[in-house]
Parts: C-alpha cells; sequence; structure tokens
C-alpha cells in the first residue's frame, strides 16, 4: 500500500539492509497534475504514488492513462492496463488483486498476474470520456453514424454503455472480445472476485461499498 497503511503513516516495522545499492533506473514521463502548481494545496497528483506487490512495482500514471508493473529485479514492464482517464491516486493490492480509480469515474480490479480486468463500478451510466476523446475526428467521425458503427472490437451503443461485469480471459483473448460475465462456465470465478472485491472496500472502509446494497 502506497506509504505502508490506510493512514499513509509512511512507518513500517520492517528493516532496511545495512547496504543498499542500485538495481535499477526507469524514467517516467512528467506527471500532469489535475491543478496548477499555483494550487499548492491540490498537488496530491503532483509525482508517481508506487506500490509494491511481491515482486511487482505497481504505478499508475496521469500522462498515458495506465497502470504498469514492472519487474522489481529488472525494472522491466510485466504489463499495461488502459483506462479511459488519469490515474491520479496510487492504487491498492490485496492478495492478487490490483484496485486503482481512474478519472473516468470507473474503480478497475486487476489480477496483480497478469492485468485482468474483472470489475467495472460506472455501468448505469453512459461510459465517462475524456474531452479530447470525444472532441477527436475519429470519435466524432463514428458517434455520427449511429450506435452501431464500429469502434475498435466493439460498436459505438456496446462503447457508451458497458455491462454492470466484463470478465475476460487474458491468456486466450489479449483483445478482449468476449465478455465473460454472463457465462455459465464462469459464474463461479466471477462470484469469487466479487467477493474479494467486496473484502478489500470492507477493509479499506471504501464508501462505495454501499453500491452492493442498492443495486
Amino acid at each position: 500500500m502506497w506509504r505502508y497503511d490506510a493512514s499513509r503513516s509512511n512507518a513500517s516495522p520492517d528493516a532496511l539492509p545495512d547496504n543498499l545499492h542500485l538495481q535499477w533506473v526507469r524514467t517516467l514521463p512528467t506527471p500532469r497534475p489535475a491543478w496548477p502548481a499555483s494550487q499548492t494545496k491540490l498537488q496530491f497528483d503532483a509525482v508517481y504514488q508506487p506500490i509494491v506487490v511481491g515482486k511487482l512495482m505497481i504505478v499508475g500514471s496521469t500522462t498515458n492513462d495506465s497502470i504498469t508493473a514492472f519487474d522489481t529485479e529488472t525494472g522491466a514492464e510485466v504489463w499495461q492496463f488502459y483506462t479511459d482517464g488519469p490515474v491520479r491516486f496510487a492504487p491498492a493490492a490485496y492478495r492478487d488483486n490490483i484496485y486503482a480509480a481512474s478519472d473516468d469515474g470507473n474503480l478497475y480490479c486487476l489480477k496483480a498476474a497478469t492485468g485482468k480486468l474483472i470489475w467495472n463500478i460506472a455501468y448505469p451510466l453512459p461510459y465517462p470520456f475524456a474531452s479530447d476523446l470525444w472532441a477527436a475526428s475519429s470519435w466524432q467521425a463514428q458517434w455520427a453514424l449511429g450506435k452501431e458503427a464500429n469502434y475498435g472490437n466493439k460498436t459505438v451503443g456496446e462503447y457508451v454503455h458497458r455491462p454492470q461485469f466484463e470478465l475476460f480471459d487474458i491468456a486466450a483473448d489479449p483483445e478482449e472480445t468476449t465478455n465473460l460475465a454472463e457465462s455459465a462456465g464462469h459464474r463461479d470465478i466471477l462470484e469469487k472476485y466479487k467477493n474479494k472485491l467486496k473484502q478489500m472496500q470492507k477493509k479499506m472502509e471504501d464508501p462505495w461499498i454501499m453500491k452492493w446494497n442498492y443495486e
């Protein structure tokens, strides 16, 4: 967890080795804070906020709207997952899952080993757009063609209106074209990850846990 615990105490009971050695360096793009530097009390996203899970360092980005896992021993990129908005706050981890919120209005749950998306929290609403994506000529051209027009691996309608749960087999379906959430054969694993998410929300005292009771 970022800064060790939920209170961000920066105090860990673990002892550091007597001798530390530089293992690797990775240069990342300069963060793009939501507020200008003149707003000195609102610089919560001015720096990267990585967390370490096992041998993975997980980093959210405000520059390319991603969550990336790096190998802690080599610095090599292991996987990268893109959201539709900046990831401004530190991810959280529980067991083998990574949880991260994005400016696109969604809370994402990723499997640490593979970057597998298993829940989209904002399904009742039209999928949030970054203003530059909405204004892009490529999107406007497809939007003008109607909901059945193609947009990547989805139609325009499918892109704008997402189902409550999206479950993909990343190994067999890396392009995420087949949603398995409605598949009877994947019901158990979907329920498993729903329960894991609830446990994490309870542990983190996440106010959005109330969504399970009214939706």
